[in-house]
């Protein structure tokens, strides 16, 4: 058997195991977000949501940190070097602790300036929102801690267990939901105390897989500057880029709460889970690729790597469009159906949709980072795409000032998104070589033909079948399958259907 029919083999098997843990988690996550919002109320879950996100968006550090770590774990097994694997986790451990420091200085000083003085909280809830604030930080604490060993899981490609952690991290988070009806005094602070105790137990999972199962996760004696100082330049660089779209989404969930107040985060974060869901579609592809990509960068081979990122692009954004059609088109039945009638926001539905259509926009943007990931050369890309990233944020709060709508700021961030994008490619073209005509001819054009046709066709169902559950549960069947037939037999190549039909097969024999 070939190296590429191993490594597809390889992708197809670890997309298996991602795609349940996605599905599982989905649906967990969807009865858990329906029961929180019933027991903390609307006001509540909205507070939460809004300071949690503010405590998380500190952590821009932590991910840049993540993603580097991850890509020196694979660069490394690529050049199979002797004993480098264990470098990089002694390497990372070291860096991982000095940021959780950092992020506990910067929250705890200017984080509660903020809290205390600018955010919008309702009135009596002040204490409240304190102690879910202390309680995101711990648990921010924990995830920190926690990437050296999800990293070196992900490296080494050990999905059935990285699925696992997954499935019961949201199981656990099921289980509180059904606690806090019943413990006593505030569920809020409770719902933040019981959050940071479920990170710490997946911080203990993470460890003791890897002490268990993977013999190079141990700690060396020697520091090695150079890969010391390559680590930090990596993701000192990769920070720029984490910070902007962590702050594009808590930014403007800012802007929300000054502007709006917490009704809006609240329905803000309803959208927020429906996008989860819908890129968890893409996550366990993409997961699956990250480490051959980078492999194959390292091995020399850069070629391969550009063609699975062609490919990787394109299936992508189908992924998430095969969903997102009909999501868009029925999203109303669908809130009904998740939250009850009048249970959530009035302008959660269109909030939804807006959402969902950015990620549908922002659908290319990890494939063409793993790239660059890869090549390690992040200075001016990470910059100049941060830099029109956080453009976002001034922009959306002028918009709100001048009396803006909440719709017209999720324009403005798709018109952001989309621009970010053009950037990005000929960022990439800088680095590694390949041509953009190419990629719009073999990528965007077929991504475009098939979108149209289907978006054409489901709405054409929408309008022309009458208002009701069951019809629209028979748009959003149609949708799906018109739109799968489409990808598979004019969006994809030869190539890409047999690794489509590869995991379908490993899935039906599962």
């Amino acid at each position: 058997m070939s190296s590429f029919q191993t490594n597809n083999q390889r992708i197809a098997k670890n997309t298996i195991f991602l795609y349940l843990r996605m599905l599982v988690v989905m649906l967990i996550t969807f009865y858990t977000t329906r029961a929180l919002l019933a027991v903390l109320g609307v006001d509540d879950y909205g507070l939460y949501n809004v300071v949690c996100g503010f405590v998380a968006m500190f952590g821009f550090l932590n991910t840049s940190m993540a993603n580097g770590t991850q890509r020196f774990y694979n660069y490394e097994i690529g050049k199979k070097g002797e004993g480098s694997t264990e470098r990089v986790y002694t390497h990372a451990l070291v860096i991982q602790f000095a940021i959780a420091l950092i992020i506990i200085l910067v929250v705890e000083t200017f984080g509660l300036w903020y809290l205390n003085n600018k955010m919008a909280i309702p009135e009596g809830r002040e204490a409240a929102a304190k102690w879910v604030f202390q309680f995101s930080m711990l648990s921010l604490f924990f995830v920190i801690i926690s990437v050296p060993y999800s990293a070196a899981i992900m490296a080494y490609e050990r999905m059935h267990f990285f699925a696992l952690v997954g499935i019961i991290d949201a199981l656990l988070k099921l289980g509180i939901v059904f606690l806090l009806p019943i413990l006593p005094n505030d569920s809020l602070i409770w719902y933040g105390a019981l959050l940071s105790l479920i990170s710490l137990i997946d911080l203990f999972l993470y460890f003791s897989y890897c002490k268990l199962n993977l013999k190079d996760i141990r700690i060396v004696k020697a520091i090695d500057k150079n890969l010391f100082v390559s680590m930090i330049s990596f993701s000192g660089w990769n920070i720029f880029g984490s910070f902007a779209h962590l702050f594009r989404n808590q930014g403007v969930n800012l802007v929300f709460n000054a502007f709006w107040g917490t009704v809006v985060n609240a329905a803000n974060g309803i959208a927020g889970q429906i996008d989860a869901a819908v890129n968890s579609l893409t996550q366990g592809f993409l997961t699956a690729i990250r480490p051959q990509m980078i492999k194959n960068y390292a091995s020399g081979n850069e070629d391969h790597m550009i063609k699975m990122m062609f490919s990787a692009s394109k299936l992508t954004f189908f992924l998430i469009m095969v969903l997102a059609l009909p999501l868009i088109s029925e999203i109303s039945p669908i809130l009904d159906l998740w939250l009850g009638r009048g249970k959530y926001p009035e302008i959660t539905p269109v909030l939804c949709q807006l959402t969902i259509i950015m990620s549908l926009c922002n659908s290319y943007s990890t494939p063409i980072s793993i790239v660059v990931h890869a090549s390690g050369q992040m200075r001016k890309f990470q910059v100049i795409c941060s830099i029109v990233v956080l453009s976002v944020v001034p922009l959306a709060y002028i918009a709100a000032k001048l009396g803006g709508s909440v719709e017209e700021i999720m324009i403005v961030s798709i018109l952001i998104v989309i621009v970010t994008q053009v950037v990005r490619l000929f960022l990439v073209k800088e680095i590694v070589s390949f041509s953009i005509k190419e990629y719009a001819q073999k990528v965007i054009l077929p991504c475009a033909i098939v979108l149209v046709f289907s978006a054409t066709l489901t709405y054409a169902m929408h309008t022309v079948l009458p208002n009701g559950f069951t019809f629209s549960l028979i748009v959003i069947a149609a949708s799906i399958l018109i739109a799968t037939i489409l990808v598979l037999f004019i969006g994809l190549n030869e190539e890409e259907r047999n690794l489509c039909y590869s995991i379908l097969r490993k899935k039906s024999n599962k």
